[in-house]
């Protein structure tokens, strides 16, 4: 089973002030290995710095752990939770690997992404009034047709 497009990466960005812009990596392309192992050593050192041990998330290829997809321009990251066959893995959004600081969402990444995008998923730190409904347009930045 093949899980993307294949495509390198996806930029998803809001003009709006402070608002970050998020890279979404294909798992087929030649440069993720290097993402999860980036996304591996600075959690690992991190809560290993913090002594957050307990922390109920492992990371990839720790059993169930986090693989990530997606990280935004605040350093926060998507990730799936490895528990069971793919298709059931969860979303998990990571601000720092401590208590409290991650929310985990019992849907995949395409769900997510369409109720982030409609605005009907709550998550934590983000203000949907910061968002102009009205002013939401979605644009090709590279015509991959041609």
């Amino acid at each position: 089973m093949i899980y993307g497009s294949g495509c390198p990466e996806l930029q998803v960005s809001n003009s709006g002030i402070g608002s970050p812009a998020w890279a979404i990596w294909s798992p087929a392309h030649s440069t993720y290995p290097a993402i999860v192992a980036d996304f591996y050593d600075t959690h690992d050192q991190y809560r290993d710095a913090m002594e957050t041990l307990d922390v109920p998330l492992g990371l990839y290829p720790e059993p169930g752990g986090l693989l990530p997809f997606s990280s935004n321009s605040k350093g926060n990251w998507l990730a799936w939770q490895t528990i069971g066959v793919p298709e059931n893995w969860k979303t998990v959004y990571i601000y720092t690997y401590d208590h409290d600081e991650y929310e985990i969402f019992d849907m995949g990444f395409s769900e997510f992404l369409f109720q982030w995008l409609t605005r009907k998923l709550p998550i934590r730190y983000w203000n949907p009034d910061r968002w102009n409904v009205t002013g939401v347009s979605f644009s090709q930045g590279i015509n991959w047709l041609k």
